[in-house]
């Protein structure tokens, strides 16, 4: 099963339309995406270990870019 990604306007008649239409269809499953926000993306970050600790500044450039 291959999964694409369309961008629909839903604020104008086509755009409604158009998805009322595809959401008849047996064979197509319709997932809207859930807005992310910045707190939720950077708890994110830290459960999946990505965030650094060091002293200074110098130590965190140091970290950082290699």
């Amino acid at each position: 099963m291959a999964t694409y990604k369309i961008n629909i306007d839903e604020r104008n008649i086509s755009g409604k339309r158009f998805l009322e239409l595809m959401k008849t269809l047996p064979f197509i499953s319709i997932t809207k995406n859930k807005k992310i926000s910045g707190i939720e993306k950077a708890l994110e970050d830290v459960k999946n270990g990505r965030v650094y600790s060091a002293k200074n500044t110098k130590d965190l450039m140091t970290k950082t870019i290699k």
